[in-house]
């Protein structure tokens, strides 16, 4: 196979896609870094977690008890309840949901969950998208700082992420 010399047309076009695909990037980092934050750690404005505090008062202590200990706190994980029902978990990050990337947590809070036996219902029409990651911002807020670096960690792991993410 043999290939040509590339022209000066070719060398003119191929600089003017290099310099265009840096200016789109300069131009979308800002946007990106904003995704990105927003994929895993919701806000750290204080005004967001402390609305996310008083919807969590309102809408999700009963079952998930105080400060997101759970349901049945000598049941951090979950399970069922004596009558079959799911036990809900904690959210403090002593149960199991800690691990869950934001779309699950916001799809779990928005529609409600898949099982059948759980007490876990839509709160699409009583929370706006806001609130509801000002809710999640709000338990995050409760987990402590080697939890938060390690839900990074495994979402860096799992391709959620890019490596240079940062909280």
């Amino acid at each position: 196979m043999l290939l040509r010399k590339p022209s000066k047309a070719d060398i003119v076009l191929l600089a003017f896609l290099a310099v265009t695909a840096v200016f789109v990037v300069i131009a979308i980092e800002p946007y990106w870094t904003k995704i990105i934050k927003q994929q895993w750690y919701v806000y750290t404005d204080p005004g967001r977690i402390r609305l996310g505090e008083k919807l969590y008062l309102t809408y999700c202590q009963d079952c998930h008890g105080h400060k997101a200990s759970g349901q049945f706190p000598e049941k951090p994980k979950g399970g069922l309840d004596e009558l079959g029902k799911q036990v809900a978990p904690a959210l403090d990050g002593t149960g199991h949901s800690f691990h869950h990337p934001l779309n699950v947590w916001h799809r779990q809070i928005k529609k409600g969950s898949r099982l059948k036996n759980s007490r876990m219902k839509s709160w699409e029409r009583r929370m706006s998208q806001y609130e509801i990651e000002s809710v999640v911002a709000y338990i995050q807020s409760l987990w402590p700082e080697e939890l938060l670096d390690q839900y990074q960690k495994m979402m860096v792991e799992r391709n959620i992420l890019p490596p240079q993410a940062k909280r």
